[in-house]
């Protein structure tokens, strides 16, 4: 889904690293302190990975703007952890308050889910805003940087509305058309990536 949302398979793998690391921290740390893991400590992984997916496509389409409005990938990164740092914050803290209801059940699984989801969630929150950051800066978050297809439109747009400046021959239809013709194939092998 990550992948249709982001329009791209590389985005979405990328993507994806700090939307599985939370499960893979937590069930790491639950094999060595050698926590009993059931069907409901298992499903937590599911439920965590739908909510850390949320928080990471709200960064990545704060950044993208910040992206398009301009801004380098320093300065659009730090901006959007500016902008997506409280609205982060605050969904994660209260999903997390309404399910540590859960975790004062007498019912052994609830409890166990509620508190696997809490840490889970917490766990997403911290690898969305300290491993997502670092992983747009690296280099491999430059595919975070190919311009999506409304820009390429609005270019193609820009460059065939403009007026041209010929010196020796005034523009032709011919010309105009041929030119429409190439960014119309740039264009098409930009969705086909």
């Amino acid at each position: 889904l990550v992948i249709v949302v982001l329009r791209g398979v590389a985005l979405g793998l990328v993507a994806m690293i700090p939307n599985v690391m939370p499960a893979a921290i937590f069930f790491g740390m639950a094999g060595l302190t050698g926590m009993e893991i059931d069907i409901g400590t298992l499903l937590t992984a599911s439920v965590g990975l739908g909510i850390a997916v949320d928080d990471t496509l709200h960064f990545l389409h704060c950044y993208m703007r910040q992206r398009r409005n301009g801004l380098d990938r320093d300065a659009a990164t730090l901006q959007t952890v500016s902008d997506c740092f409280r609205p982060m914050m605050y969904t994660t803290l209260i999903c997390s308050l309404g399910l540590c209801f859960f975790a004062f059940s007498e019912f052994l699984p609830a409890r166990q889910f509620a508190l696997a989801i809490v840490c889970l969630m917490v766990t997403a929150l911290v690898c969305d805003l300290v491993l997502l950051p670092a992983l747009i800066l690296s280099p491999i978050g430059r595919v975070f940087d190919r311009p999506c297809h409304a820009d390429i439109k609005r270019r193609l747009m820009d460059v065939t509305a403009a007026p041209q400046l010929a010196v020796d021959s005034p523009p032709t239809l011919a010309a105009d058309h041929a030119l429409k013709q190439q960014l119309a194939v740039k264009f098409d092998s930009c969705e086909s990536d």
